[in-house]
Order: C-alpha cells, then sequence, then structure tokens
C-alpha cells in the first residue's frame, strides 16, 4: 500500500478493519491476539472507542504483521493520536531505519513471534543496565526465542553487533571457548590459547554476546563470562539456561509461561499453518483455552499440540492430552531433537541432575496444588523400599536439594504473604509421576503423605478443636478463620490423601479421622456435596459396636450437610441414628451435638413442638458442662422457634440472653445471634435497625468467607430493601445470595432468594416472570419436603396476587406450568436472567 493510498483511510477504524482483513484475522482472532474481547475490536473498527496509543504500538502493529512496513504502522499510530483530538499529531514510527546495519549473526525466525511484549521491553531494559543478565525458566517456556526477539531489538546500542553462541549441541565444555570465537567470525583464533584471543579481541568492543542453552556446560561458561567481563569493560553477556551461572554480577531473571490470550494466538496461529481449514470460533475457543492451561503455556509443548490438528480435531486432542508425551512428538525435524518431542525436553532437564535430586524431582510429584518446605522434608525424607536400590534421603538434605531444583528452573517458587510454597508446572508433575511409579515408591510415600496432612491437620486446628474433644467443636473467629485459608492452599493434598485412604481403601483409619477433621472447612466454605461424599465413604469403614463416639460424629456433620443441599430424607436418618447412639454413650458433649444437628432436622420440617423439647435439652445439658457457647447458640434457635411462630417478644428475649452468655471471643456464634434478632427487628417492622444489624453481620460473614450465612443475610437484606421500594439494591443482594448457595449446592435455602425475585419481578411490572418463578420455586420446594416462610410471607404474596390479576386464566395457566416443569437448574437460570 503507498503513502498516498494509507491517506485515504481517515479514521483509526476503518485502517485498523482494512488491516485486519488484509491479515486474514477474525475481530475474535485479533482481540485474543492483542488481549481485547471481540465485542471492543468491533467497537474499535466502528470508531465508537478511543484507542490506547500505547497498545498500538505495543501490540498491534505485531499482531497485524507490519513490523516490516513502516509507513502503514506510522499511518495507524498516527490516527490512534488523532482520535485523542490531536490533529496534528506526529507519532513516532516504531521502527528506525539505519545507514549502515549492525554486524550480527541472529537467524532470521521463519515463524511470528507472539506476544510478550512487556518481557522483550524488560529484557532489553535489563541488558542495558546490567552487564550479565540470564534467562531462566522450565524447557521448552521460550527463553532462546525470547532472547533472539530482545537481541534483535537492540542492534542500535552496540556499535559492534549482537553475536550469538549456540551451545545446545556441544557437548565438551573445553571448546565453549572456541565454540565463540567461531560464532565472532575470528579468522584465526589460535586453538590453544582461545580464551586469550577472546579477551584481545573483545577488550575495546562494544558488543552484545547471546550465549544460548548453557545448563549442561554451566561451569565453563561460567568461567569464560566471568573472564570475558572482567577483561572487556564494553562487553555485554545475554545468557539462556536452566540455571544461573552464579557469578558475580549477574542478573538472573526468570522466563515465564505466556498468559492466557498469548497461550491462545499461539496456538490459533500454529494451529493454522497445520490445518488450513482452522479457525478459531466461539466454540472452540473455551477447549483451546484449556488446552493451554493444561499444558502450562509452555511455548514448545502449545507448538507441539497444535501440530497433532493434522489429524485429530480440537476435541480429540483436548480428550488425549492426559498422555501428552506420546501425544506431543510431533515436532520439527530441523528441530534440536529434545525440541522434537515433549519427553525429550524434559529428558534433557533430567538427565543433568544427580541421583539424589532425581529421587526429590520424582517425589515432588505426590503433592497436589504445591506444598511447603516443612511437607517436602516430612513427606520425601524416607529410604528407598527396595534396599538393594538408592540410598536414603533424610529430611536434613531435602531442602538443598530442592533449591537445586527451583536453580534448575523444574520447581516453581511461590512467594506468599505469609510463607513460601513449591509447585511443580503440571507437565513436570506427570513426567515425575511416571519416575515414582516406576520406581514402586508411591504406596509407601501416599501413607507418610496422608499422615502428614492428618497431622497438619489436627496441630493447625483452632484451640477450641484440640482441646474440646471433638473436631466438630468448631469456632468461627481470628484462629479459625487463618486455618480455613491455610487449608484452602492445602485443599488438593487433603483431597488427594483422601482418595488414596477411603476411595482406594489403602488407609482408612486415617481417611476416616481426615473426615472428621475437615468438616469444619466443609461447613465454613463447602461444597457440602463434596462432603456428604466423604462423609458416607468414611461411615462404611466405622464399625458402631467398636466405634461408636466416631460414626456418631460422622452422623452429626453428615446431617447438617445433608440439611443444607435440601436431603431431609438422608438428613433425618443420620440425626436419628445419632442421637441414639449418643443416648448410649457416656459423652454428654457428643449428645449435645447430636441434639443441635436433631433440632434443626425437626424445626426445619415445621415441627416446633418437637424442635423445643430437644432444643430445651440441649440447652439444659450446655448449662450442666457450662459450655457458654453452646448455650448461646441453643438459645438463639429457641429464639428462631418463637419467630417462626410470630412470638416476637419471646424472640428478642431470648436473643438478647443469647448475646449475654455467648463468649466474647466467640465472634461467629454472636455475629449469627445478632443477625438473627435482626431479623426479629424487621418482622416487627423496625427496617432501618434490622438493615443495620444485618449490613454489619454481612460484613464480618464475608471477611470469613462462611458462605452459606452470608447467603441467608443477603437474601434477607434483599426483602428488607425490596419492601422499602429500592428494587435495583433487591436484585443484587438476592443475586448475590442465589450465586452463593449454588455453589455450595444449597438446594433447600436457594429457594428463599429465588422467590425474592419472584416478588421483585411482579414489583417490576414483569407478571409472567414472576408467576412462571413462582410456580418454580413452588414445585422445588414441595420437592425439598421443608417448610419454607418465603412463601407465606404477606409481602411476597401480596405482589405475587397482584401479578396475577394482571394476567388472563390461559396466560397465568401457561405461566404456572412452565414454572412447575423446569428443573433446580433451569429455574436458577431463569431466575438470574434467562429465558
Amino acid at each position: 500500500m503507498s503513502s498516498a493510498s494509507t491517506d485515504t483511510f481517515t479514521t483509526f477504524g476503518k485502517l485498523l478493519k482494512h488491516l485486519r482483513r488484509r491479515a486474514r484475522l477474525t475481530q475474535l482472532e485479533l482481540g485474543v491476539a492483542v488481549g481485547y474481547s471481540e465485542s471492543y475490536i468491533a467497537r474499535l473498527e466502528g470508531d465508537g472507542r478511543v484507542p490506547i496509543t500505547g497498545m498500538v504500538k505495543a501490540r498491534f502493529i505485531d499482531a497485524l504483521n507490519l513490523q516490516h512496513e513502516p509507513e502503514l504502522a506510522w499511518r495507524l499510530i498516527e490516527l490512534a493520536e488523532i482520535s485523542h483530538g490531536h490533529p496534528h499529531a506526529k507519532a513516532i514510527t516504531p521502527f528506525t531505519s539505519q545507514t549502515k546495519p549492525r554486524p550480527n549473526n541472529l537467524p532470521t525466525q521463519l515463524t511470528r513471534f507472539i506476544g510478550r511484549t512487556h518481557e522483550v521491553a524488560e529484557v532489553n531494559r535489563l541488558v542495558r543496565a546490567n552487564r550479565l543478565v540470564t534467562l531462566t525458566g522450565s524447557g521448552g517456556v521460550g527463553k532462546t526465542r525470547l532472547a533472539l526477539e530482545a537481541a534483535s531489538a537492540m542492534l542500535d546500542p552496540f556499535a559492534n553487533g549482537v553475536w550469538m553462541v549456540e551451545l545446545a549441541a556441544l557437548a565438551d565444555a573445553a571448546l565453549v571457548p572456541q565454540t565463540v570465537a567461531s560464532a565472532l567470525r575470528l579468522t584465526n583464533p589460535l586453538a590453544t590459547v582461545p580464551t586469550d584471543t577472546l579477551c584481545a579481541y573483545l577488550a575495546g568492543k562494544n558488543l552484545l554476546l547471546l550465549l544460548d542453552n548453557c545448563e549442561h556446560l554451566i561451569q565453563a561458561c561460567a568461567e569464560l563470562a566471568d573472564t570475558l567481563l572482567r577483561a572487556c569493560p564494553q562487553l555485554h553477556i545475554l545468557t539462556t539456561s536452566r540455571e544461573a551461572l552464579h557469578i558475580s554480577g549477574e542478573l538472573t531473571w526468570r522466563v515465564p509461561s505466556l498468559d492466557a490470550n498469548e497461550t491462545m494466538q499461539l496456538f490459533v496461529e500454529r494451529a493454522s499453518a497445520a490445518r488450513l481449514d482452522f479457525v478459531l470460533t466461539h466454540e472452540n475457543a473455551a477447549v483451546i483455552a484449556s488446552i493451554g492451561k493444561r499444558l502450562d503455556g509452555i511455548p514448545l509443548a502449545i507448538e507441539l499440540a497444535a501440530s497433532r490438528l493434522r489429524g485429530l480435531s480440537i476435541e480429540q486432542l483436548a480428550a488425549r492430552l492426559g498422555d501428552r508425551f506420546l501425544l506431543l512428538s510431533d515436532g520439527s525435524r530441523t528441530a534440536l531433537p529434545r525440541h522434537q518431542t515433549l519427553r525429550a525436553l524434559i529428558d534433557w532437564s533430567h538427565d543433568l541432575l544427580s541421583d539424589q535430586e532425581r529421587m526429590l524431582l520424582r517425589r515432588l510429584s505426590i503433592f497436589a496444588g504445591g506444598w511447603t518446605a516443612e511437607a517436602a522434608e516430612q513427606v520425601c525424607a524416607m529410604p528407598h523400599p527396595n534396599e538393594r536400590m538408592c540410598s536414603t534421603l533424610i529430611a536434613p538434605n531435602v531442602l538443598p536439594l530442592l533449591l537445586n531444583l527451583v536453580s534448575k528452573s523444574l520447581v516453581v517458587v511461590e512467594e506468599l504473604h505469609t510463607h513460601t510454597r513449591y509447585r511443580l508446572l503440571e507437565t513436570i508433575r506427570e513426567y515425575a509421576w511416571e519416575q515414582l511409579v516406576a520406581s514402586n515408591e508411591v504406596d509407601p510415600l501416599r501413607h507418610q503423605h496422608a499422615r502428614y496432612y492428618l497431622a497438619h491437620l489436627q496441630e493447625s486446628a483452632p484451640r477450641a478443636m484440640r482441646q474440646s474433644g471433638s473436631p466438630l467443636q468448631f469456632v468461627l473467629g481470628v484462629e479459625s478463620d487463618a486455618w480455613v485459608k491455610r487449608l484452602e492452599q492445602e485443599y488438593g493434598n487433603l483431597r488427594a490423601s483422601l482418595v488414596w485412604c477411603l476411595r482406594d481403601a489403602h488407609d482408612t483409619e486415617i481417611g476416616v479421622q481426615l473426615v472428621i477433621w475437615l468438616y469444619g472447612f466443609w461447613e465454613m466454605r463447602g461444597p457440602h456435596s463434596e462432603a456428604i461424599e466423604w462423609l458416607e465413604r468414611a461411615l462404611t469403614y466405622i464399625d458402631p459396636s467398636a466405634h461408636a463416639q466416631t460414626r456418631a460424629q460422622v452422623l452429626t456433620a453428615l446431617s447438617m450437610s445433608a440439611s443444607v443441599v435440601g436431603d431431609y430424607a438422608r438428613s433425618e436418618a443420620a440425626s436419628i441414628e445419632a442421637l441414639a447412639l449418643c443416648r448410649k454413650l457416656d459423652n454428654r458433649f457428643e449428645l449435645m451435638r447430636a441434639l443441635q444437628t436433631r433440632t434443626s432436622d425437626v424445626m426445619h420440617r415445621g415441627h416446633y413442638a418437637e424442635a423445643q423439647i430437644l432444643a430445651e435439652e440441649w440447652l439444659s445439658l450446655a448449662r450442666e458442662l457450662n459450655n457458654a457457647r453452646y448455650e448461646g447458640i441453643a438459645l438463639f434457635w429457641l429464639g428462631i422457634m418463637a419467630m417462626h411462630q410470630r412470638d416476637f417478644a419471646r424472640a428478642i428475649s431470648l436473643h438478647e440472653e443469647s448475646l449475654q452468655v455467648t463468649p466474647s471471643d466467640e465472634q461467629g456464634t454472636r455475629v449469627v445471634a445478632q443477625f438473627y434478632q435482626a431479623m426479629v427487628w424487621w418482622c416487627q417492622g423496625d427496617d432501618e435497625r434490622a438493615l443495620a444489624q444485618c449490613t454489619d453481620s454481612l460484613e464480618y460473614l464475608r471477611a470469613t468467607g462462611w458462605a452459606f450465612a452470608s447467603a441467608t443475610v443477603l437474601h434477607t437484606m434483599g426483602d428488607i430493601v425490596l419492601f422499602q421500594g429500592d428494587s435495583d439494591q433487591a436484585k443484587e443482594y438476592y443475586l448475590e445470595s442465589v450465586n452463593l448457595l449454588q455453589l455450595q449446592n444449597a438446594r433447600q435455602r436457594i429457594v428463599w432468594p429465588l422467590a425474592g425475585l419472584a416478588a421483585l419481578a411482579a414489583s417490576e411490572d414483569q407478571a409472567i416472570r414472576a408467576i412462571t418463578l413462582w410456580a418454580a420455586v413452588d414445585a422445588l420446594r414441595a420437592s425439598l419436603n421443608s417448610v419454607d416462610l418465603t412463601m407465606s410471607h404477606d409481602g411476597y404474596q401480596s405482589r405475587i396476587a397482584a401479578a396475577r390479576a394482571k394476567l388472563d386464566a390461559s396466560t397465568l395457566a401457561a405461566a404456572e406450568a412452565a414454572g412447575r416443569q423446569m428443573g433446580f437448574d433451569q429455574a436458577v437460570a431463569y431466575a438470574q436472567g434467562g429465558e
């Protein structure tokens, strides 16, 4: 395109659309390439959005293949400037012409460099500011390609050029200086003293030396770099290696994996080259994203995967990634051997390890989701089960070996606020797991792993759990908040131990204890459906005659979780058996817990008289045991029953007494009691006081992450503001409540905010939506066999009645029929705005 023709495009959007089509990119593909949504690209092309000039320079030029067309690039940037209101803007072209190119031996790249604009700029900055920079990172992460791209952009600052030395194929460390001399095209380097020759040649030169793939010659590279830098003051060295050189003045920079957008962009480009009919669509975008995530954003793995589309569909490729080392074996014939298959790439790194490092690497694959240094020491230090094989790995050696694996880019470090964690990229973990299976160490290591995490659960648990004699004594507070957050980080390991202990039945005793000690976590974070699965599995391994108390504990927890998800048949059966067992035991604390669970179960069925008898027995036990916490809980449960029976004066009195007896450090219990007191105030018409108390309660519950309780408060707040006339705020509260309960699979409770949304639709004159959703909620409540006060709430009923009156008989019947036919998921989707 000539400069004259560029002027025919008078807006940024028009030129962008032309260039995108010329590059044969869809709006979706361009969006992925530059990190924008498809709709945003459409708005840019329609001049409905003002482009960010910096983004145009950093990403659009590369994505539209304008690197070698400075006039077009200049015009696109100029139009971006003009769109900001600078009609006479003089955009600076991103390309500079040179009358005489700098000398170099950088290879011409046959494929386009994808993304990493920030990384290239950062490497350039570091190389200019430091004389020795080493790019480290795992195999296949793109160290060489990034170094080449950065080096290509640094020709100007180095008067004597940029020179690449390829070391990957070199096996003899003694030949490193000679190889550097050859790359510099020295006509007659002295074979006997090549280092001296190099020093003499480079002494007065302003030059960048790129030493690529140093890891297998690390000592020789370190010695040469140190010598050259001391002798040649204008020399800069950029190296790529799995580990640092560890010499004075070195700055190391870890090359990250590609981000999600870059991963998708690379896959799409390479897939299009492998199969001409391949295009990115809305249908396959999610599959591509999942492939990139499972391949850890490693460019080589992504390119190998994309090449397999010559013979597989995208869905088949995703399905076969579990066997990735066989699948990803179709690399370029001209690539280095270790870059032709994923396995060969990791083999290369593995072969450079010592025996002890290999042993630790394979044992680290036992962890799921990361680990701490202490966990590695406690789990991985053990003798090999075959005494004739390698030596024992002892705990004091684990941390130094772990740090070696970090330095060699096989283990990733994650610095958190309170501590340091480590993890393996999933590709490395699968490779190490294969090595572990072959070593016959899996079962003894799994046993050690499970024992460690049970001990970790018990030792780090809140004081109330440890001192009460029952792990189910979970108390909300600062200590328990911190415990739950720690367990979130370790949940992958805890789940892996549960699977091995219970699902695979290797160590059921440890598995049962893991379930019991984890229940407080599930109660706070959920999902309760998963808690039910593990609780029921644990029950199959507990003999009631030998371990009645343990069985009662598990049944109590099972009843509570089943109640939350609306499975009342399961909840009732568990609570009845738990209470029967506890009445036979000489353990009044467990009896009190069983009474609490049974009270909840009975009350949710609307049997208030029976529930009150149970709660009063529980209250009496709490007072005998001098347990103020359970006394406070019993009192506010009695208050809830009074509220449900419209005895508001008694409800307020019981809630106030609950707050008086509940210990001040039992913050969670107090917050729940205060919330139920707010419900009483609201029922009495004191909206402002109730809303203020709910707001305070919600702030605490959100901070602790107690999703189930937060959802209940949000639903109540939705009701309060709805009846005050604030429909927008009510909708926000209801929908957040629905989302939280949906994550918990709390079907029994989710009908509450769904009913609120039906009343809200009626308030907004959406009569058909209101009646349809109301009928769906009524059918769901009936199927759950639960008592739900929302269905008889006067404020709801009046709004639904008004909606009915707006519909003729046939429309009303059709709306009710449609609602009754909805399943749970369909009703939730409809309530969230679906059709």
